[in-house]
């Protein structure tokens, strides 16, 4: 799940990155 914590992180760098 590293591709999706990356793709979250540039949406929005939150908590919800870890999810």
């Amino acid at each position: 799940m590293e591709k999706m914590s990356q793709r979250t992180k540039s949406k929005w760098p939150g908590p919800l990155h870890t999810v």
